[in-house]
């Protein structure tokens, strides 16, 4: 239920209930009770929640997906989905496209930025 990941974004993030509930805006009596699953929080709360324990709102909401974030702030779920999505677009496009964007990863790869390597195997192939 959503007080129980609320409790384990709060438990995540190393927060006291004091330090908290003055982070979320709502008291301590709230914030247990949005806990113990007696009260239901509004989005704003929900909100905040996600912003400052950098969790995934969605996951707060319905607990599917992943909880934690990536560095981009999409949980990793929404990630894997968004590369599945580029790499079809990726597919479809001229010979010269594919050439240019894989250059552009390329050189990003060799700066340090991370690239799955499976990721790069897929752009070989495309």
């Amino acid at each position: 239920m959503i007080g129980d990941r609320i409790r384990k974004s709060r438990e995540l993030g190393n927060y006291s209930l004091d330090v908290f509930c003055k982070k979320i805006g709502v008291s301590k009596r709230t914030l247990q009770n949005y806990e113990k699953n007696e009260n239901t929080p509004t989005l704003d709360v929900i909100k905040n929640v996600a912003k400052i324990c950098k969790v995934s709102f969605n996951w707060l909401i319905d607990g599917k997906g992943d909880a934690e974030l990536t560095d981009s702030g999409i949980s990793n779920y929404q990630h894997e989905e968004s590369i599945e999505k580029a790499m079809e677009m990726y597919k479809e496009l001229p010979i010269e496209d594919k050439s240019i964007i894989y250059a552009i990863i390329k050189r990003c790869h060799l700066t340090m930025i991370p690239i799955d390597d499976d990721i790069d195997e897929a752009f070989k192939e495309g």
